[in-house]
């Protein structure tokens, strides 16, 4: 880890110096993972659209921020109020492993622990998703020249990958199949699979092809092998994108990056008490996706103690603005378990996000070295 954390702030300190003209107005957004949480992120996201007037070119989203994504480009703000306050446990799993407290229902847990991949199903979320995010919708991000990007993780070779609307189609039809099976390589799979965490949801398998063309991997003999890729939730590798948003914001030459994370910004204390196994899963499962958080963002704070690099001539900055939740918002929902989905809590959620309940950390620092910095961000 101490490596990674040098090889970024070696990066980091290469940011001060001389740049071409970038995009004032344009502006990015990253996503995290938060399931239920999502619901004061979207009403953050329609404070920040309402009152601050941001239309974002690109959103990068992760686990739910994949679900809010696609209606925040839009800035279609109406349905992603609807969506995230009136869903519920069925609209999300077609097998749910939780009780309404947000424990484990122990007879189906264990069912499922013996003859099945995960302990949850949810295939209704995948219909969901088509119905919050239709082919129109693709279309319309496409022609005004936005990019959608959600964050998967690939349980086989342990990467994260970014699913792009530029490279990925919507969900075309197999002709073949008289519309019953869709092309797995398709944005509304990879906005599935990203929001499918490991463990309680389902898992999301395709052949294995090569990410760069999308063509299928072939053997010896020309013909496609049968392995398989296993996707799910983008936040086991990455739990909010910061390094990715970054990278699209040198890229594409935008001077603004703004960070929502549901979740707080210090470690929450729990009742944990060490009874139940699965019950310890979840408290584990919670500890590992905060660590991941934690490390993400730390990668983009790095950036405050780097130091601003000279240049002959006057430069702009590169402003982060990161938004947290509150230990009062965060502490809403049951037993913390962000696979909870009740209306009412998520409407609190909502309301508190939209009233600007946040914790907000906003820094700038100086744009330069674009290649240098995208070639360091690729090391391992």
């Amino acid at each position: 880890m101490k490596t990674i954390f040098k090889s970024i702030a070696g990066c980091l300190l290469l940011i001060g110096g001389c740049s071409a003209a970038f995009a004032q107005g344009d502006r990015i957004a990253v996503i995290s993972g938060g399931g239920a949480y999502g619901a004061w992120g979207a009403g953050l996201c329609q404070r920040l659209h309402d009152v601050d007037h941001y239309d974002y070119k690109i959103v990068i989203g992760t686990s739910t921020g994949s679900l809010m994504a696609p209606l925040v480009l839009q800035n279609n703000y109406t349905l992603l109020k609807t969506a995230y306050t009136s869903v519920t446990q069925g609209d999300i799993f077609s097998v749910n492993p939780f009780k309404p407290n947000g424990q484990i229902r122990g007879l189906v847990a264990g069912w499922r622990f013996i003859f099945n991949n995960s302990l949850g199903e949810t295939y209704p979320l995948r219909k969901l998703i088509k119905k919050w995010y239709t082919q129109s919708d693709y279309d319309a991000i496409k022609q005004q020249g936005k990019e959608l990007i959600v964050t998967v993780a690939n349980m086989s070779d342990g990467e994260p990958y970014y699913m792009s609307s530029n490279k990925y189609d919507y969900d075309d039809s197999d002709p073949k199949s008289g519309g019953k099976r869709h092309n797995w390589n398709s944005m509304v799979n990879w906005i599935w699979a990203s929001a499918n965490e490991p463990v309680f949801m389902s898992i999301f398998k395709t052949a294995r092809f090569d990410t760069a063309t999308k063509l299928l991997r072939k053997d010896a003999n020309g013909k496609p092998t049968k392995e398989v890729y296993v996707w799910q939730d983008g936040g086991i590798t990455q739990a909010v994108s910061v390094m990715e948003g970054f990278k699209k914001a040198f890229e594409r030459k935008i001077y603004n990056v703004d960070v929502i994370v549901h979740g707080i910004a210090k470690s929450e204390v729990t009742d944990y008490n060490g009874h139940g196994t699965f019950t310890g899963l979840m408290r584990t499962i919670g500890i590992l996706t905060h660590t991941v958080k934690f490390q993400n963002i730390q990668m983009g704070l790095l950036q405050e103690q780097a130091n601003k690099a000279s240049c002959a001539v006057p430069t702009k900055d590169f402003t982060i603005t990161i938004y947290y939740m509150r230990d009062a918002e965060y502490k809403l929902q049951p037993n913390t378990n962000e696979l909870v989905f009740d209306k009412q809590t998520m409407l609190k959620l909502y309301e508190a996000g939209f009233a600007g309940k946040a914790d907000k950390q906003s820094f700038t620092v100086p744009v330069a070295a674009m290649d240098t910095m995208i070639k360091m961000m690729q090391l391992k």
